[in-house]
């Protein structure tokens, strides 16, 4: 499991097949909110690791995808309200059509 608030470290995992397991917004003291993103798959240890080492190769068009729906979760959790967020995350909406299509199979997010 790995755990980053890095947003193209996150995408680059998921493009290579991580799996995106929940996303902690932390509000700082000078009220700016940061994302924590916690994934999980197979080899995610060494993939974070050629990320961080500059080593990491991927499709660019999928990494730009999982940037974007990263960032709409974010961005879209800001606009609402927790409870509207926890209710629209547990009857699917919110992730589920705007997940890229080669992602929706096998993902499960938990917003926190």
């Amino acid at each position: 499991m790995i755990e980053t608030k890095d947003i193209w470290q996150s995408a680059y995992l998921l493009s290579e097949g991580g799996w995106l397991v929940k996303v902690a917004m932390e509000r700082r003291q000078n009220k700016k909110k940061v994302a924590t993103f916690i994934l999980t798959g197979q080899d995610m240890e060494s993939l974070a690791q050629r990320f961080k080492d500059g080593q990491a190769v991927c499709n660019v068009k999928k990494l730009k995808t999982h940037v974007s729906y990263l960032k709409q979760i974010i961005f879209g959790k800001q606009e609402t309200s927790e409870e509207e967020a926890t209710q629209k995350t547990q009857t699917g909406e919110n992730h589920h059509e705007n997940r890229p299509e080669c992602f929706r199979e096998h993902q499960t997010l938990e917003l926190a």
